[in-house]
């Protein structure tokens, strides 16, 4: 299972919401991706007009960011890789104390 969609799962009783925003894609592909998707506990978007990349100055992508109740980044992580998962739960952890 993906690692997006495993923690999706993991912390969806705490509340957790994963939301994946694609940048860049044409709306074609964007569907075709999310129909075909093994992503079943994310939640998606589409930023055609860059207004939520320009929000969060997004310099890299893949981006992570974890944010709080009130909407504030947490934690953010450029990339994906194998110790992504633990980070991003530790992060996960640390907020829901």
């Amino acid at each position: 299972m993906p690692v997006l969609n495993r923690i999706g799962a993991k912390y969806a009783r705490q509340g957790l919401v994963v939301l994946a925003i694609n940048i860049g894609e044409s709306q074609g592909k964007y569907q075709e991706f999310i129909d075909d998707s093994r992503y079943a506990n994310l939640q998606w978007a589409r930023d055609s007009s860059g207004k939520i990349t320009d929000r969060y100055k997004v310099r890299g992508i893949p981006v992570t960011y974890i944010l709080d109740e009130e909407g504030v980044i947490r934690y953010a992580h450029v990339g994906y890789g194998d110790k992504m998962a633990a980070t991003l739960e530790q992060g996960i952890d640390a907020l829901l104390e």
